[in-house]
């Protein structure tokens, strides 16, 4: 590994690329899943901020702190499933391997509400800057599917009872379907 701080927040970008596209499997699927739901909620602040240079409008207003929060989060979800990663590489205890499900599924859920955050934000955002909405929205939607699909792979990994996997996978195939359909309202409103 060419950069030994895992803290991959203050790695240049082309380090980060580099350090994805090696032979080390860390960072991996979930850490390059959160840098792109942080890109994506990069693009949904700066539409707001642009936005309310021009109207102070007070839904944007409102939502503008939670939106910054996942934004926030994202950002150490890129270090956090790397982090435990790394340790399930080490320990193999099926703690650990809860930890990397748990991300896996935060990355989901932050994800579908980050559609629902451009849902509710879109007829407040100049007509000039939506195209940007348009590309988090898509972002998002991939974040999610991949999410989902690195949860379900995790979910087989660990040990926890049957019953107890059915409602994670419940959890997220509901969550699925609300993405899904939140995806489709936002193509028609573009």
């Amino acid at each position: 590994m060419k950069n030994r701080n895992f803290d991959y927040r203050v790695w240049k970008i082309e380090d980060y690329i580099e350090e994805v596209s090696s032979e080390s499997s860390v960072p991996g699927g979930g850490s390059v899943l959160a840098f792109c739901g942080t890109l994506s909620f990069s693009l949904i602040l700066m539409a707001i901020r642009i936005s309310l240079k021009k109207n102070k409008y007070e839904e944007l207003l409102n939502i503008f702190e939670d939106i910054e929060r996942s934004y926030l989060r994202f950002k150490e979800l890129i270090e956090e499933d790397a982090k435990f990663y790394n340790e399930y590489l080490k320990d193999k205890k099926a703690e650990t391997a809860i930890k990397i499900y748990e991300v896996a599924e935060e990355i989901a859920k932050i994800s579908a509400a980050g559609l629902l955050y451009i849902e509710k934000i879109l007829p407040y955002i100049l007509s000039s800057i939506k195209s940007d909405l348009y590309v988090s929205k898509e972002i998002l939607y991939s974040v999610f599917k991949g999410s989902k699909h690195l949860a379900f792979i995790n979910l087989k990994c660990i040990y926890l009872g049957e019953e107890e996997k059915r409602s994670k996978e419940n959890l997220l195939l509901k969550l699925e379907e609300e993405v899904t359909s939140t995806a489709r309202r936002l193509d028609e409103n573009f």
